[in-house]
């Protein structure tokens, strides 16, 4: 039962997430504000150990960076790297004591809360800027408009989804209300023009509802064989418009190889920043292929898109983990991941309903970022990586339910 107490809890958890996931309001700043408190916690309350026990494995490769580093570059960009590099463990941390000192309901309360908040707001801001070019063409409405989407649309996303696919009695009593919102959060993320969130949206959804799909898999592979087909038809029917090139040229951005012309370059500036990476971890020594140039290497673009010649970090991470830290540090993050999500596959079938949705979240929170990591650095964006806090808030809840 929800009492006047949960929901003021609710509200002002809520208005923090909002703070720290909204890019546009505060930024890094929004986050670094999280970080203080996080740290101001430790210090009143003690270490929180269980949440160490999975972060320690990415903690190793920072460790290296910083010691390889520190000799060789500027202390401003070594440093600035150890921020980016620590963000995913405060981010689990941060779940963590946010679960220790809430209780579920406040936490379903706050996701829904903020999330139904920020995507009703952005649908409204995006169609005061624009109008209906945002529904026939998101792109180029996101070229129009300043205000971007906030990932704590997917925090709402996968309550609504969960209680819709797996309650019967909130479907009988608040069905109709459940999937406007649900549909409002979609459309919010579909407006949002950004292929990063289309992609992994999928995936996030697909995590949550897996339960209510595997047991009618086969009408769900029908209907998104339909669903391919007519988007392809939709494609092929309107190819000058903007958001169809960008999608038709997604592959290309990612994959090309030739840069021989400024064209190129600028169309495929991603596939250029990796090629440049890569170029240049080719060229390294045994020694610095296994543990990376260390924190505060920068990737010598050569002929640069943007004009800056050496950048301290690229949109896609992997190449990024490999100049910093080398295939050790490429390892541990890859087992970060994996060890997590086999940690929460394992409390998948627990009974009580709550526990079972943040467990089915928080795997699609862990996809979600790893797939993010190869086009927007995920792992180490601050707009982004507040999905592995269902990762810390899994944690907690998986040591709590293991030595109750």
């Amino acid at each position: 039962m929800v009492t006047k107490f949960d929901t003021y809890q609710s509200i002002k958890l809520a208005i923090i997430l909002f703070l720290i996931t909204n890019r546009n309001l505060f930024g890094d700043i929004g986050f670094l504000t999280f970080y203080i408190i996080c740290v101001w916690y430790i210090l009143r309350d003690g270490l929180y150990w269980p949440v160490f026990k999975y972060v320690a494995i990415i903690m190793f490769p920072i460790l290296v960076g910083f010691v390889m580093g520190l000799p060789k570059h500027e202390m401003y960009d070594t440093f600035k790297d150890i921020y980016y590099f620590l963000s995913p463990v405060f981010t689990c941390y941060v779940g963590c004591i946010i679960a220790k000192r809430t209780s579920i309901n406040v936490l379903k309360q706050a996701f829904l809360i903020v999330g139904i908040f920020m995507a009703i707001f952005y649908v409204f801001s995006v169609f005061i800027e624009v109008g209906m070019l945002a529904l026939g063409d998101p792109r180029a409405a996101r070229y129009e408009r300043d205000s971007s989407v906030s990932c704590a649309v997917f925090l709402s996303l996968g309550i609504l989804l969960w209680d819709v696919t797996s309650n019967s009695q909130t479907v009988k009593k608040q069905g109709v209300i459940y999937i406007i919102l649900f549909l409002i959060n979609l459309l919010a993320i579909y407006i949002s023009g950004s292929r990063t969130y289309w992609i992994t949206v999928l995936v996030f959804m697909g995590i949550v509802a897996w339960s209510y799909i595997k047991e009618r898999l086969m009408r769900f592979i029908v209907i998104g064989i339909v669903t391919l087909i007519s988007i392809v038809m939709l494609l092929s029917a309107n190819p000058n418009n903007t958001t169809v090139e960008v999608l038709l040229h997604s592959v290309e951005e990612m994959t090309e190889d030739d840069f021989s012309s400024s064209k190129k370059r600028n169309d495929n500036y991603r596939a250029y920043e990796a090629y440049r990476a890569m170029n240049q971890f080719e060229n390294y020594h045994i020694k610095n292929r296994i543990l990376g140039g260390g924190f505060g290497e920068k990737i010598d673009m050569v002929i640069s898109p943007i004009g800056i010649r050496y950048i301290p970090i690229l949109h896609n991470a992997y190449p990024y983990i490999l100049i910093k830290v080398g295939y050790l540090g490429m390892a541990c993050f890859i087992l970060f991941g994996l060890i997590l999500v086999r940690a929460m596959w394992k409390l998948r079938n627990i009974d009580d309903s709550d526990l079972k949705m943040f467990c089915y979240m928080a795997i699609g929170g862990v996809l979600a970022t790893f797939i993010i990591n190869a086009s927007v650095w995920g792992l180490f964006n601050n707009a982004y990586n507040i999905l592995l806090m269902l990762s810390g808030i899994f944690i907690y809840y998986y040591n709590k339910e293991k030595f109750c």
